[in-house]
């Protein structure tokens, strides 16, 4: 995250009319346009093959930010409907019920 100073970089009518409602130090957030188009960037170099280190020097992020990105977007979200640790059934197999 960089910080501006809002006198260097917002007209004086608009700073006149933030300072009405806050002073101090005051976070704005992005659209999130940039984020996702550089969370693809990072899934672009990773499809290529690049390793975690090389995209991560890219894209400017740590490795380990590299790696959380590219989990986050290749999860497949799990099956919830069933209980942690029930078995699963192989093709076409059912499994029996432990209730009786």
């Amino acid at each position: 995250m960089k910080y501006v100073r809002a006198d260097k970089v917002l007209p004086q009518k608009l700073l006149t009319k933030v300072r009405e409602h806050c002073t101090g130090m005051i976070y704005v957030p992005s659209d999130g346009a940039f984020y996702r188009e550089r969370n693809a960037e990072v899934m672009r170099l990773h499809g290529q093959g690049l390793p975690t280190a090389e995209i991560a020097r890219r894209v400017y992020l740590g490795p380990r930010r590299v790696r959380q990105i590219i989990k986050s977007e290749t999860d497949i979200p799990k099956d919830t409907s069933r209980r942690k640790g029930a078995p699963t059934p192989q093709s076409g197999e059912r499994v029996a019920s432990a209730m009786h």
